[in-house]
């Protein structure tokens, strides 16, 4: 069975906003929590916005759940993201038809397919994003220093007011061969 990390993601970054509900939370600070691309984050985002889960905030609005963690199922994140097609999930290659077998392996796995991706969601059912912030130490309610949102730091590059950044946060890529992008010109007052 294939069950796609965004998934996980979707549920690490609704524990975060739960959890850290005092806090400013941006995409960029749930990547640094998950250790990702904040492309994959705001990917996640725009699903759990759809499924109702998740108010993304524009401009200077803050991110917030879109209704309390008791009413948030890990059915609903589940839904939100991935696939509920029990063809899909355990997506079955193509038999020969030809052979007896083939012939009758996808009508007699389908339905138990379906029997166990059934039972899956009624057990994700049960858990909801309160039960997992629950589980959480409260002591650690507040977010840690190194996941607060901080400007980058550039470095001079080559020419004047041509500056680069790394293009993943430094605490992820710990490598001296860190990726650089282009930010582009800055202008500094003389």
């Amino acid at each position: 069975m294939r069950v796609d990390s965004e998934f996980t993601v979707g549920i690490h970054a609704l524990l975060v906003y739960g959890f850290f509900d005092e806090d400013r939370i941006t995409s960029d600070t749930v990547a640094r929590s998950i250790g990702c691309n904040p492309v994959i984050v705001r990917k996640v985002f725009s699903k759990l916005s759809k499924a109702g889960l998740l108010r993304t905030g524009m401009g200077g609005a803050r991110t917030v759940l879109a209704k309390p963690a008791e009413e948030i199922s890990l059915k609903d994140v589940f839904l939100a993201t991935e696939e509920e097609d029990a063809e899909a999930a355990f997506s079955m290659y193509p038999a020969n038809l030809r052979c007896p077998i083939g012939k009758e392996i996808h009508g007699i796995l389908s339905s138990r397919f379906r029997s166990a991706m059934d039972a899956m969601l009624e057990d994700l059912s049960r858990t909801t994003l309160a039960d997992l912030i629950g589980e959480l130490p409260p002591e650690k309610r507040r977010l840690p220093e190194e996941l607060r949102a901080r400007r980058c730091v550039l470095r001079p590059s080559a020419g004047p007011g041509i500056f680069w950044m790394p293009s993943f946060p430094s605490d992820v890529v710990r490598s001296p061969a860190v990726p650089y992008a282009k930010v582009g010109r800055i202008r500094f007052p003389c």
